[in-house]
């Protein structure tokens, strides 16, 4: 059912220069507009100084939070990956989260983005790969690197399934569409499901905090899609998911997934950037037809 009206936030507003090198939306009214979203914003001053400043309780919560995180990962190597970082540093990524959740919750809002550069770039920072995964374990679409397209895409898959969804750039992969990202949710198949086993890396193997990679079970049915830029169109097919294997050894999530025609996925998004959102089921149908009543154009890849 599109019921509409949810609120986004932004952490750290528009980083302007990245959204117009990958060719992603700006024009946040004609967002507002056309999908039926209003946006807020945190400055990254107000997000940092929030961060610097939790209670004594939210500390604990934080440091609790890390160490489950760190106790549930697997024992045993899934795969090979770049060392794990100290809990310390998983605590200053819970911590963020802690952060994030206070803005969250005080503005009301279903959705969430974050421009990642001054967490990766900051020497003592975390990244915020963790802090976006425990969002979308609790239900909310939440997209990395401020990519408005990426996040409209989310909160309409949200809207026609209720199912958590995972953004990630389009490469190939095993002769097949690979859809990659650091930031994945561990029940994406289902909410009410266990969460899939699960590794702690450090950020690429080049930053000392913490990102999670998922052995998700793959074999079924997923939906992928995206809106392109100024809401030109909604690029959507259905395809199977046959691994879950990175084909590099860096901390990347990746789904792979046999579609009919992977060169047509590249193809379809101009500039740099090609994220696409994937969520279990084969939703297409639903979805075009409530994209097609907000008046967005729909392109079927599978066809």
């Amino acid at each position: 059912m599109d019921c509409g009206a949810e609120k986004l936030l932004l952490f750290g507003g528009l980083p302007t220069r990245y959204l117009a090198e990958w060719d992603i939306t700006e024009n946040l009214s004609l967002a507002e507009s056309r999908v039926g979203v209003t946006f807020d914003t945190v400055s990254q001053d107000a997000l940092l100084a929030r961060y610097e400043s939790l209670t004594g309780e939210e500390r604990r919560e934080a440091v609790e939070l890390a160490h489950d995180l760190a106790e549930g990962a697997s024992s045993q190597p899934l795969r090979e990956m770049p060392p794990a970082p100290p809990v310390e540093e998983v605590e200053k990524a819970t911590a963020l989260y802690i952060a994030m959740r206070h803005f969250a919750e005080t503005r009301q809002a279903d959705a969430v983005t974050v421009a990642c550069g001054p967490w990766i770039h900051g020497e003592l920072l975390p990244v915020p790969c963790v802090a976006l995964m425990l969002f979308q374990e609790q239900g909310m679409p939440a997209a990395c690197q401020g990519d408005i397209d990426a996040l409209l895409t989310m909160v309409l898959f949200k809207r026609a399934t209720g199912l958590a969804s995972f953004m990630g750039g389009a490469i190939e992969a095993q002769e097949h569409l690979g859809i990659n990202h650091c930031v994945i949710c561990r029940n994406l198949p289902d909410p009410g499901t266990d969460l899939a086993p699960y590794m702690i890396s450090t950020y690429h193997g080049r930053k000392n905090s913490p990102t999670v990679w998922a052995d998700i079970p793959y074999g079924e049915t997923v939906t992928i899609g995206r809106l392109t830029k100024d809401l030109d169109r909604l690029l959507l097919l259905s395809g199977t998911l046959v691994g879950n294997e990175t084909d590099n050894h860096r901390c990347r999530n990746m789904l792979v997934i046999d579609v009919p025609d992977r060169a047509r996925v590249f193809e379809a998004v101009k500039g740099i950037q090609n994220h696409y959102v994937v969520t279990y089921g084969d939703h297409a149908q639903a979805l075009a037809e409530m994209a097609a009543a907000r008046g967005l154009d729909v392109v079927r890849l599978d066809r």
